[in-house]
């Protein structure tokens, strides 16, 4: 089974190191060029063209009646709905089928990001919350001038333009970071493709097997040093999680995923290493599975002593397999009655013996003043000088599903998760406690205490490490943290 990636989208000129002949191919003809460092720069460049879906609900395919009322009722109304087809169908090696289609409905499809969002905007007034997918509808164009070390040309030609050798390629300055911009060097496996994103950036495509793609992964999301069980806890849930993503959030784009941490990190072909390898290769095929499907799995570095409902952090349903679970071994859980009843208060100003206690941010604290707090939120919001932040509703683990802005010129909503951390300068994660403090009546400084790091849900990597060197097998770790899971081998 081949991975469709994208390995980067750059503005300027790309830079490609080959360590033996390089072969150039485009409608202008075909090159080869000698090993060295070679650059790609783009002109006359035309944008892909692209529509913008607003999709307000899916459905499983034993929901058809249902999807057909659905689509009736908005039909009714004057919208012009459409289905799209996402997932794939697998087959286990003892020959079970798990479907992981969805049919998306479309609602509307427009020429702007910005008319899509007016969309979404009004629908939530409606209760109706929907998301915006890109498709690319006709692809760009550029001409690539392509350089040696001494900036003397070597070829020109058209996009799409490929590049083929017989050992790896090194892509230099690759973005690797999401919310924060992080770059590197990536050894890729050719052919390599360049074509023309709907930004204007040259895009370089390319694909690998699955299981060569889990070992650039499984390196990238874990450290190698770690235990073997905890390695492979981790390659299992990685292989689910790419499984039951393809054809997925990037189909419309022609492609099943970047390289990028909101993705999944990877670390190129030189990446691997020899425990990583091995935890990839002993479950080789092998993935989750739950009623009937490839198991959606996700991870983060640290729970923080509880994991986090799925739809308590993103859009969608609730998903029967990613439920919060306290991460505490048997009888250890202080909390048992749950986070309500104990308090956060003194859930985050403890430090509870759960299975991931020993990560650096299983709890810490964060100390903003108001001058420091109103820069950082006026990046985003234009309400003045900040006079508190409200905590709104939270979620199983306790973290913050909203929260309010409270400024001299008015109120800012935040909504969901990520947003939450995002708006107070990056924070690890949104299972926080706010406490004020004031001068001559007005707020001074905030204090946050906090736990865990990244978003709750799925795998707790620190959790499985330590439940690995107590000896529990992989086996255990994943049916701990993903809620009525099997393990299944396919044949991929």
């Amino acid at each position: 089974m081949q991975i469709r990636l994208r390995y980067g989208a750059f503005k300027e000129p790309t830079a490609v190191r080959a360590s033996t002949d390089l072969l150039v191919s485009s409608e202008a003809g075909n090159k080869r060029l000698g090993a060295g460092i070679w650059k790609f720069s783009a002109s006359q460049v035309r944008p892909a063209t692209q529509r913008f879906h607003v999709f307000p609900k899916t459905f499983p395919p034993m929901q058809e009646q249902e999807l057909r009322a659905y689509l009736q009722s908005w039909k009714a109304r004057g919208y012009s709905p459409e289905v799209l087809t996402f997932g794939r169908t697998f087959r286990t090696a003892a020959g079970k089928v798990m479907d992981n289609r969805l049919f998306w409905v479309s609602l509307a499809r427009f020429k702007s990001q910005a008319e899509a969002d007016g969309l979404v905007k009004k629908l939530k007034t409606e209760q109706v919350f929907a998301w915006v997918r890109a498709e690319t509808t006709a692809p760009g164009a550029a001409t690539i001038t392509v350089t040696d070390g001494s900036g003397q040309n070597a070829y020109r030609g058209t996009t799409p333009m490929e590049l083929r050798s017989e050992v790896p390629l090194e892509l230099a300055d690759v973005k690797t970071g999401f919310m924060k911009d992080r770059r590197a060097d990536r050894t890729v496996a050719p052919p390599l493709r360049l074509r023309v994103g709907p930004d204007g950036s040259i895009e370089v495509m390319g694909e690998l097997p699955l299981e060569t793609y889990l070992k650039g992964v499984l390196p990238a999301e874990m450290p190698a040093s770690w235990p073997m069980e905890a390695l492979k806890a981790q390659a299992v849930a990685a292989r689910s999680e790419i499984l039951a993503g393809l054809a997925g959030k990037f189909e419309l784009e022609g492609f099943d995923y970047t390289t990028l941490e909101n993705c999944r990190a990877y670390a190129g072909l030189a990446g691997h290493a020899p425990t990583t390898n091995r935890a990839v290769e002993e479950t080789a095929g092998v993935a989750l599975v739950h009623d009937g499907k490839v198991a959606t799995t996700v991870f983060c570095a640290c729970c923080g002593g509880w994991t986090e409902d799925n739809e308590k952090v993103w859009s969608g349903p609730p998903n029967p397999v990613l439920r919060g679970v306290p991460d505490f071994p048997p009888g250890k859980n202080p909390a048992k009655t749950g986070l309500q009843a104990y308090g956060m208060q003194k859930w985050l100003t403890t430090s509870p013996p759960a299975w991931c206690s020993g990560h650096k941010d299983f709890r810490w604290k964060k100390k903003l003043t108001k001058k420091q707090l109103s820069e950082i939120m006026s990046k985003s919001y234009n309400i003045g000088v900040v006079q508190a932040l409200r905590s709104g509703a939270r979620g199983t683990s306790g973290r913050l599903l909203s929260m309010e802005v409270v400024g001299s010129r008015g109120i800012a909503k935040v909504d969901r998760e990520l947003a939450i951390r995002q708006v107070i300068g990056g924070l690890p994660s949104a299972m926080i406690i706010i406490s004020s403090e004031t001068a001559k009546n007005e707020l001074a400084s905030l204090t946050l205490h906090g736990g865990g790091s990244g978003h709750g849900v799925g795998l707790c990597q620190q959790g499985a490490k330590a439940m690995a060197e107590d000896d529990l097998a992989h086996s255990e770790i994943l049916k701990h943290y993903f809620t009525g899971v099997e393990l299944e081998r396919f044949g991929l």
